[in-house]
């Protein structure tokens, strides 16, 4: 580990050079690792990182400060956080159930953080199951998300090899979601990122105005964000495996690899269920969703390359409308290319959205 370990106070987060900080609280967790040990922090740590990894047991101290380190946000240590996983691909259970829940917790941060400037990232683990759910995302703003996994599900990945192989393609399936509303509120401009954001916002208006889910749940199967989301949590797990030597079987990578080409020809429908079963082109929803939301050319600012306020009413651009925004744009390649898209393959003169062949 290249960086020195550094303790903050809990309270005014000032560097600690004992227990009690300059602001005068006292930093009990940090007096319970002074006392305990009789070396120097950093060197007790780099004991611990040798015995975790040739896959030796920790003591009842070494995981107790183990915790508090990774609890106080003072040790990030990825080939120590890999290796732990790894060993417990394998059903080696080398740390206690909270070392492991925090080794976890650090592991997507860190991932769902990666490249993303500013964006403050929280780690829940609560009771999702209730609702069917192992995984979810709390969007507050655009700069803060908080990623929620189901404690009965951890628990069972603590225990089962099998179980711990789900939970990572379910937390590189949420990380996915994050790294999608991340996209939206920063102007991300493709043809995927833009259906992945007009879905969502078509999920989110029936929720506010209507107090309903019913597009999700009857679309769920063909939803363009969580075919994508599901598409990427398998190919990330297979990456990990492979980056890390794990060895699949041929038989389990043949049925992962058949469910990503599963997943990427529903992500290619672009048929939605309405009411009563009903059944329309997701772009023609979208265009009635967005026509009374002009709000949202205000809070996601690339929905203006296709999109202007009309007489009050939110409407598709022209073609015309379309080729002025091109020649407006000749600096930004994302832009060009997806105004050139809506152009050649979606918008005819009389017809702005043309249906799917997909239904």
């Amino acid at each position: 580990m290249e960086e020195k370990i550094k303790f903050k106070c809990q309270f005014c987060g000032s560097l600690l050079d004992s227990p009690k900080c300059v602001c005068g609280k006292n930093n009990t967790e940090y007096e319970f690792i002074m006392k305990s040990i009789d070396v120097d922090i950093n060197d007790y740590y780099n004991n611990i990182k040798n015995k975790l990894l040739n896959k030796e047991k920790l003591t009842d101290t070494e995981q107790k400060i183990l915790f508090l380190l990774l609890k106080n946000n003072v040790l990030y240590d990825n080939e120590v956080l890999t290796n732990i996983i790894v060993d417990f691909l394998y059903g080696k259970k080398i740390v206690s159930y909270d070392v492991f829940e925090y080794i976890l917790k650090i592991w997507c941060l860190q991932i769902a953080t990666y490249k993303k400037e500013n964006l403050k990232v929280d780690f829940l683990i609560n009771n999702l199951n209730a609702d069917n759910e192992y995984g979810a995302i709390n969007v507050i703003n655009s700069n803060y998300m908080i990623m929620k996994l189901d404690e009965n599900f951890i628990k069972r990945a603590y225990d089962n090899p099998a179980d711990f192989f789900y939970f990572l393609e379910t937390s590189f399936h949420e990380l996915e979601h994050i790294n999608q509303y991340y996209n939206f509120y920063h102007g991300k401009c493709d043809e995927k990122n833009m259906l992945f954001l007009k879905e969502n916002l078509i999920v989110l208006n029936e929720k506010e105005n209507y107090g309903s889910n019913n597009y999700y749940i009857n679309n769920y199967d063909y939803i363009s964000f969580e075919k994508d989301a599901k598409i990427v949590g398998k190919v990330e797990l297979l990456n990990f495996s492979k980056n890390n030597n794990i060895p699949l079987t041929q038989k389990i990578i043949s049925i992962m690899k058949k469910e990503i080409e599963d997943e990427l020809e529903l992500l290619k429908r672009r048929i939605r269920i309405l009411n009563d079963e009903e059944k329309q082109d997701v772009y023609k929803i979208f265009d009635e969703v967005i026509k009374y939301n002009p709000k949202y050319l205000t809070t996601y600012s690339q929905l203006n390359y296709e999109y202007i306020i009309d007489d009050g009413i939110v409407r598709p651009r022209t073609i015309d409308e379309l080729q002025t925004v091109l020649k407006e744009n000749q600096d930004n390649k994302e832009v060009l290319r997806y105004v050139s898209w809506l152009i050649n393959d979606i918008r005819k003169p009389n017809d702005f959205k043309k249906m799917s062949n997909n239904t």
